[in-house]
């Protein structure tokens, strides 16, 4: 995966989510460029899906308040900043999260390498915690049919 992708655009609000919006993705007019201090590209989209797929699979451990920011800053365009906020709330409450998701979150993480940021994202995403996979026992079939004598 070459890095995620979105719009971002500067805002007057603060971000709430701790971690600040300074070296996250410059504002960009085209539909893919290189971030400074990475070889990554971020091409307008994958960012979106990743903050829509952060949000919609921890939504049930949300407040109310955050369920709020959470999807106006995503109808906003806020990715990053939800992301990063998503991402606060999941360790926080030490939400698992799907290692399929967590690749994703590893992969968009390289986006910020050498950027102020990196450091705190990383210390983010090394405390996420991933879902349990869980082995189906040894049990028999799910329906028992009768057994027949052959002659």
């Amino acid at each position: 995966m070459s890095g995620f992708e979105g719009q971002h655009t500067p805002s007057s609000h603060s971000d709430t989510s701790g971690i600040g919006r300074s070296g996250g993705p410059p504002a960009r007019r085209s539909k893919s460029s290189t971030k400074p201090g990475s070889r990554h590209q971020i091409r307008a989209g994958s960012e979106v899906k990743l903050a829509w797929s952060l949000a919609d699979t921890v939504a049930a451990c949300f407040t109310d308040a955050e369920h709020a920011w959470t999807y106006a800053a995503l109808g906003a365009g806020e990715a990053s900043a939800t992301i990063r906020r998503v991402l606060d709330i999941v360790v926080r409450q030490r939400f698992p999260l799907p290692t399929k998701l967590i690749r994703a979150v590893e992969s968009w993480l390289e986006c910020y390498a050498g950027t102020d940021n990196e450091s705190q994202l990383r210390d983010l995403i090394r405390r996420l915690v991933p879902q349990a996979v869980t082995q189906p026992q040894n049990v028999g079939p799910a329906v028992s049919w009768p057994r027949r004598r052959l002659s």
